[in-house]
């Protein structure tokens, strides 16, 4: 197995920045509920999305009445569930889908939690995990070439990998000083993957270059040192979040402005999350306002804001939307609210310019 050199640090480099037209319309949704497969023997009833691609095709999570088991959504089809890893326990989850329809995630095989690549074609197949630790490992994001990263215990600890069809598994470099304890959350179309290390003291948001070449981009100013890098724009901007003195704040990264913070929603404590940015700079993510999580989307011009309070056609009457996981280069927009009944149900938000032209 070819392993990336596991203190290989570069020096800061400017990754590419482009500008990208936003989306025409923003700030005006109507609401699609994704639905929830069943409830569990247990009586719990669930569904949440993970991440949505260019077509509108959803993956995420939902009870079934035999567990709680990864799903895609897609306008022709509705809501399917994906199955689970042969041998183990009924569970899955599906965390990211590219363009081409691959999904990645998680399920629970033989040996314990493994990290799983589906397609239309071949189903499920498990990823396999680095040698050494305990078995787990998991699969966090897919881009268009299907490299897929994540991480995976090993005999050094929790170490970002990234894999391909053609090489599978292998080790991420991470930053010196501290324990190896590192995710890789998202992978960029050109390569280049996001996510967190330790340095000598707490987290640091991480940038690999796409040849395994490794810079950190720091944390917020002013708290302890906790910082991840949740998403990668094709523009080069990154999103997450770090700390300062007040809490927990969603932060953007780019190689002009480095990192910043985005703010929180007003009334709440300080806490929230980016989970998400398309190539015109929208963001999306979660903060805390008075009555607790809110879904909020960013741009530059008009800052942080609820979604709720986008969606006025009548659509999300009952709803209350908790938070906003993903967002496509068209505005299309997936999380998780709580539904009229009080359940926890995925859902869709779509631009109403893209409703009038009959979509989805």
């Amino acid at each position: 197995m070819t392993l990336f050199a596991r203190r290989h640090v570069c020096p800061l480099a400017a990754s590419l920045v482009l500008l990208w037209p936003m989306p025409a319309m923003a700030d005006a949704y109507t609401l699609v509920a994704l639905g929830i497969l069943g409830a569990t023997p247990q009586g719990l009833s669930e569904s949440g999305a993970n991440a949505l691609n260019s077509q509108g095709q959803v993956v995420g999570y939902s009870t079934t009445s035999g567990g709680t088991l990864a799903f895609l959504w897609d306008p022709a089809g509705g809501l399917r569930a994906l199955g689970d890893l042969p041998g183990g326990k009924a569970e899955s989850r599906a965390l990211d889908i590219n363009d081409r329809g691959t999904v990645v995630g998680f399920g629970n095989a033989p040996a314990g939690m493994e990290a799983f690549r589906w397609t239309e074609t071949e189903g499920m197949q498990g990823l396999g995990d680095l040698p050494g630790g305990r078995f787990q490992s998991v699969a966090n994001a897919v881009n268009v070439r299907d490299e897929v990263v994540g991480y995976s215990l090993s005999a050094l600890g929790s170490e970002a990998f990234i894999w391909d069809g053609v090489n599978g598994m292998r080790a991420l470099p991470d930053l010196a000083g501290g324990r190896v304890t590192g995710q890789a959350l998202d992978i960029g179309n050109g390569g280049q993957v996001v996510g967190y290390g330790s340095p000598a003291r707490g987290t640091e948001a991480t940038l690999w270059n796409g040849a395994g070449c490794l810079q950190s981009l720091g944390d917020l100013a002013g708290g302890t040192v906790g910082a991840a890098a949740q998403a990668l724009s094709d523009t080069g901007v990154v999103v997450g979040y770090g700390r300062t003195a007040t809490g927990t704040q969603a932060m953007r990264w780019d190689a002009v402005a480095g990192m910043v913070s985005l703010g929180d929603l007003a009334g709440g404590r300080v806490n929230g999350q980016a989970l998400a940015v398309n190539a015109p700079g929208q963001v999306v993510g979660w903060s805390e306002d008075a009555a607790g999580s809110k879904a909020f989307i960013w741009d530059a011009a008009g800052g942080m804001r609820t979604l709720q309070d986008s969606v006025s056609d009548g659509s999300a009457t009952g709803w209350t939307l908790l938070t906003a996981t993903d967002i496509n280069q068209r505005g299309w927009i997936v999380g998780q609210g709580l539904n009229a009944a009080g359940q926890k149900e995925a859902y869709l938000l779509v631009p109403v310019a893209d409703v009038l032209r009959g979509l989805p």
